[in-house]
């Protein structure tokens, strides 16, 4: 019968719709309604079919459609970048769409194309039929967790041997942790499944646009470390964005910047350039490199505030000036406090890295210029009143303190160590209590936790990984969101590796384990809380296997089994008087002295150094509360 269809708000370039009923003969369906896979998929809302049967054994489904049109939606149970392999046969001419997307519409499909508002989105690919039976694959990777099997023409239609094949960089999880929260052991490995559909020929977000943006490789490469130990992507990475480099003008993203040009994704990429340095002893990719770095700092110094001291960034768009995070406004502009702290940060890995290839002109300089940004962000911009650094001056005016700024100058260390309790107070008082209300996001997440774990709260990070990341998981997260509210926007996504920080933070300030070396490590506990947990943490040449335990109200033990041709590090706090330390039965420190060669007292702790072997370390303090009961 007639019908009347009014569009209102329609854009400029027209939108494309196509009308259908069941009883429609081929071969007018599906390409009278175009050749477009994607705008086909759209047609109407499927309906379940009771003769479309589904049979799954040994990890393969095979799917019978036995009328027309159909549909199947298959569930990855994460999302996944790779590509469908079936048997299909059916009659000629019959059409099967096949489309991928990382979340349910409506909670009943995948949009692999959500229409016409997000064209760069279509994930869709096809197969016209010609009555024999053909082995398919998806021609390109795709990315979802969901994958949407739509047959138009004549039935019946069989897929035999359906398997989704993943295709990720080539690694090995060789990392774990555990503990005795589930939850957290949980987060743990989610970080893990994020990384693999993140990690490509690049550090790149599979779904929404596979660009390699700094800002979240930087982030991916610390979980990496914990979780598989390679550094040859990014050695890589490190290449690319090197080359988007003119006259030190740093590029965000690479190849195929786009014009981004984000002063603290820069400085990012020079820390990244330390970080491989420091894990793989290898010198030879930062000299290469050399030249780069040194026009990047000389040209963040074409950003600097005379009088100041400090980098003054000028009101422009984030992809011109600089990011910190997707919450952190105001944090981008003026006399940053988290900008300038990063350029304290960059300046000291700049100076590293001089000082490994021998460069000593340049060290000195960039020390003694870190040195002097660290002190004028302490004078201009914080407000010891109030043990709050002010997120920036802008234009003469102070732009109250963020947690950004809290966090980021914890995480740079560029706070005075008598005024590291009064900030950190500061920064937990910053942050939004409503992990559905975010201050900070995901991203900036990674700095939230290196602060709180530099300073050693450890306990107050874990209560806000899980309050942040617990929603998400009970949201039914399988891999980590772009944002912790990017369920409600359609363009954000839902695999972004930017968001796995909690990995490295648990192994890195849980289990203490952190690589200083190829093959050389150290394990760092405060002993406060030291939650029992386990893990292993990659070497070159092995995993070193960490194992905390309870052994009294104030004593603890940790088991080691370290790899053959590696060398390391126990470190521990020496400020109770009480302590007792025994290694392998055999006592090693008591009285506030080390009684063997091995054991030394530093300025920050005391250090055990360890060769390969295994190794049980009891350390025994006095129950303070015992004793005391005892006394009364």
């Amino acid at each position: 019968g007639p019908h009347t269809l009014t569009l209102t708000g329609l854009p400029q370039d027209g939108i494309a719709f196509a009308i259908s009923r069941q009883s429609i003969e081929q071969p007018a369906l599906p390409f009278s309604q175009g050749t477009h896979a994607g705008r086909r998929v759209l047609l109407g809302d499927p309906v379940r079919r009771s003769d479309t049967l589904v049979r799954s054994a040994s990890g393969e489904l095979d799917l019978t459609f036995a009328s027309t049109p159909a549909y199947a939606v298959l569930d990855l149970g994460r999302v996944t970048h790779g590509r469908l392999q079936a048997e299909i046969s059916g009659p000629s001419g019959t059409v099967l769409d096949v489309g991928w997307d990382e979340r349910l519409w409506q909670d009943r499909r995948p949009l692999p194309y959500p229409g016409s508002f997000h064209p760069e989105w279509n994930q869709t690919d096809s197969w016209v039929l010609d009555g024999s039976t053909r082995s398919i694959r998806t021609i390109d990777a795709r990315a979802g967790r969901y994958i949407l099997v739509a047959v138009w023409g004549t039935a019946p239609v069989r897929l035999d041997k359906v398997r989704v094949f993943e295709e990720r960089y080539p690694v090995v999880q060789r990392g774990t942790f555990r503990s005795t929260n589930p939850q957290l052991n949980r987060i743990w490995q989610v970080g893990v499944d994020t990384l693999y559909p993140n990690m490509q020929d690049g550090y790149a977000d599979p779904w929404r646009e596979r660009g390699q943006w700094w800002g979240d490789a930087f982030v991916d490469d610390h979980s990496n470390r914990v979780a598989f130990g390679d550094a040859s992507l990014l050695k890589r990475g490190l290449a690319l964005m090197a080359e988007g480099f003119a006259a030190g003008r740093p590029v965000a993203l690479a190849p195929n910047g786009a014009g981004n040009s984000m002063l603290d994704y820069g400085m990012l990429w020079v820390q990244s350039l330390n970080d491989y340095l420091q894990e793989t002893g290898d010198t030879h990719v930062p000299s290469e490199l050399y030249p780069v770095l040194r026009n990047f700092i000389a040209y963040l110094g074409t950003y600097e505030n005379r009088a100041a001291g400090l980098l003054d960034t000028p009101v422009a768009p984030w992809w011109q000036t600089a990011y910190i995070d997707p919450l952190g406004y105001n944090d981008r502009y003026g006399q940053s406090t988290a900008l300038n702290a990063m350029y304290y940060g960059t300046l000291r890995d700049a100076a590293t890295i001089a000082e490994e290839i021998g460069n000593t002109g340049d060290t000195s300089a960039w020390w003694a210029k870190a040195d002097l940004v660290k002190q004028r962000i302490n004078a201009s911009l914080y407000l010891p009143d109030q043990h709050r650094f002010l997120t920036s001056i802008l234009n003469g005016k102070p732009i109250n303190p963020s947690p950004h700024a809290q966090a980021w100058a914890l995480a740079y260390g560029v706070v005075p160590d008598d005024e590291v309790e009064g900030v950190v107070s500061s920064l937990k008082q910053l942050i939004s209590p409503d992990p559905s209300r975010p201050n900070v996001e995901i991203y900036g997440m990674f700095w939230i936790l290196e602060a709180l774990g530099r300073t050693g709260h450890i306990q107050e990070a874990l209560d806000l990984t899980q309050l942040y990341y617990g929603r998400l998981l009970n949201l039914g997260a399988t891999t980590w969101w772009e944002n912790f509210t990017a369920n409600t926007r359609y363009n954000n996504s839902l695999s972004h590796g930017w968001g796995s920080a909690p990995t490295w933070f648990l192994t890195t300030y849980v289990l203490g384990a952190r690589r200083t070396g190829p093959n050389s490590w150290e394990v760092r506990s405060n002993l406060a809380g030291q939650l029992p947990s386990a893990g292993a943490l990659p070497l070159k040449d092995g995993e070193l296997v960490a194992t905390w335990s309870s052994t009294d109200c104030a004593g603890a033990r940790l088991d080691l089994v370290v790899p053959s041709g590696s060398s390391g590090e126990i470190v521990l706090p020496g400020t109770d008087p009480s302590l007792v330390l025994t290694l392998n039965g055999t006592i090693v420190w008591h009285d506030g002295s080390p009684t063997v060669g091995s054991v030394q007292k530093q300025p920050d702790g005391i250090y055990l150094t360890l060769e390969s072997g295994r190794y049980s370390l009891d350390i025994a303090r006095r129950c303070y509360h015992t004793y005391l009961a005892i006394m009364r």
